[in-house]
């Protein structure tokens, strides 16, 4: 959500999510948990994002889709496909695994170079709210749960 926030140059407004069983499932990272549903992000731009999540038998299926004015650009995570809806816009896009990302931006900190990533304290920011919106959802309250690993 920080990086749509950074790419789109405003600040997200509202985060809300809606799932269909309010559960949390076992993930593929040991001792960590995920959920599926939807997130709905509202940016001050009057920009929306909706980030959806299924359970299905292949993992990584993620879908995200961002709506701005009249046009929807979507992201299917799984596929690396990012497209429009007018049909102006298709990318295959080629995903560095995450060793390979690290890679880099170590690089990038050991030759003391400018990394143009999102500040911390503005991603801290928007972690807050996304936590806010989980324990919304899953426990009624926005302060319920103070620590979750959620991936």
């Amino acid at each position: 959500m920080d990086v749509y926030s950074w790419i789109l140059n405003t600040d997200i407004n509202t985060i809300s999510i809606k799932t269909s069983d309010k559960k949390f499932h076992k993930s593929k990272r040991n001792g960590y948990l995920e959920f599926f549903g939807n997130v709905q992000v509202n940016f001050k731009n009057q920009t929306k994002m909706k980030i959806i999540c299924k359970k299905l038998n292949k993992p990584g299926k993620i879908k995200h889709i961002i709506c701005h004015k009249n046009e929807k650009i979507y992201f299917n995570e799984s596929d690396e496909l990012i497209f429009n809806t007018s049909g102006k816009l298709s990318i295959k896009a080629n995903q560095k695994m995450i060793f390979q990302q690290i890679n880099y931006f170590m690089s990038k900190i050991v030759k003391k170079q400018r990394l143009d990533l999102p500040e911390i304290e503005y991603s801290s920011e928007i972690h807050k709210k996304f936590f806010s919106a989980i324990n919304l959802n899953f426990f009624g309250s926005d302060l319920k749960k103070r620590k979750l690993k959620i991936t």
